[in-house]
This record gives C-alpha cells, sequence and structure tokens, in this order.
C-alpha cells in the first residue's frame, strides 16, 4: 500500500499527468473494448495497465507504485474506497503488469499495443473471483 510519508511536494507537481494520463487511458480502454459487458473485465484491465505504463514511462517505477497504489486504497475521494478486497487485489496485479511495460515501452503506441496484447492473451486479471494475485 502507499506510504504517504513519502509524499513530497514535488509529487503534486505531477498530478496535472496523473489526471491527463488517466482520463486517456480510460477514454482510450472505451475505444479498444467497446462492449458493455467489457466494461468492468478487459476494459478495466486495459484501463489499469495503460494507466501505471503511463507514469511509470514518464516518471519511473516508484512514483507510479505510489499513485497506483493511492488510486487503490481506501483514502476517500482518490482511493477505491470500500472496494472489495478481490477487486482491489485484482487491480494492484494489472497496475503492476502496466509499471512492467511503462519501464521497457520506448513509446505511447507499444504501450497501447502491447496492454491490448497483455490483456487479450489473458495475462491479466479480468475477473476479481478468479483468485488471489
Amino acid at each position: 500500500m502507499a506510504d504517504i510519508t513519502k509524499f513530497t511536494p514535488y509529487a503534486v507537481v505531477k498530478v496535472p499527468f496523473l489526471t491527463k494520463a488517466n482520463t486517456y487511458a480510460s477514454n482510450n480502454a472505451e475505444s479498444v473494448y467497446p462492449k458493455k459487458e467489457q466494461a468492468t473485465r478487459e476494459r478495466d484491465a486495459y484501463r489499469h495497465i495503460l494507466w501505471q505504463a503511463m507514469l511509470a514511462n514518464r516518471y519511473g517505477e516508484p512514483t507510479a507504485n505510489f499513485f497506483g497504489n493511492m488510486h487503490e486504497s481506501d483514502l476517500p475521494v482518490i482511493g477505491g474506497f470500500k472496494q472489495p478486497a478481490d477487486q482491489r487485489a485484482m487491480d494492484l496485479y494489472n497496475n503492476r503488469l502496466g509499471v512492467e511495460l511503462g519501464l521497457k515501452a520506448k513509446d505511447m503506441k507499444e504501450m497501447m499495443d502491447e496492454a491490448k496484447r497483455i490483456v487479450d492473451s489473458g495475462m491479466a486479471k479480468v475477473d476479481a473471483s478468479e483468485g488471489t494475485y
């Protein structure tokens, strides 16, 4: 989980890109996985992977992990407040896949293509009832 004692004023500078990246990943996920039944499955996994890849690619692993973990925390407003534990575990798993992708990707196209490949290949977790990750 995120260690908020490591949150520095410098991290606030990253918030505009954090918001942009999240919005971009959400919008892109809707176009890649447009079917309604994919909204909480493939689309959600892709969104987590792409968002974390974008953060890791631009700011590195510690920052991506920090904001990804904060997003999945129980903190109101920024966190997945009262999110079931299995859903949180799934999201954190997919976040880790995204960070790994972002650290090695050369550009946005590669991140988008690889995020889709990860989801479509079954490497990403799309069903929280599948178990512990």
